[in-house]
């Protein structure tokens, strides 16, 4: 049986954000998800960098955990891509089945 999942993603850019979903959606490798503007601080090359980013926070099932992370190393434009999946542990059945019949 699938678990259920909650992916989240780094994106350099709303465009970059949004081709992200779009490319995900559109192969119903995801049911849907949010975009949204955030500063990220982080070690980079030996130094602490700081940049403003994209988030992608989406929702899907295990067996697509290798198609997604293959789609979007494919089109990011970052070095080391952030792709993150949680399992999502509790959570209401109409929420549930609504990822279900939308994840093929």
């Amino acid at each position: 049986m699938d678990h259920y999942l909650k992916l989240e993603l780094a994106a350099t850019s709303e465009e970059e954000a949004g081709q992200f979903l779009d490319v995900l959606l559109e192969k119903h490798l995801v049911a849907g998800g949010h975009l949204f503007p955030g500063e990220t601080r982080h070690w980079w090359k030996g130094k602490i960098d700081i940049a403003k980013y994209w988030y992608v926070k989406a929702y899907t099932v295990s067996a697509h955990k290798k198609k997604i992370i293959s789609e979007i190393e494919s089109i990011s434009k970052d070095e080391v891509p952030g792709i993150v999946f949680y399992e999502i542990s509790s959570a209401n059945e109409s929420f549930l089945k609504w990822i279900r019949d939308n994840t093929l």
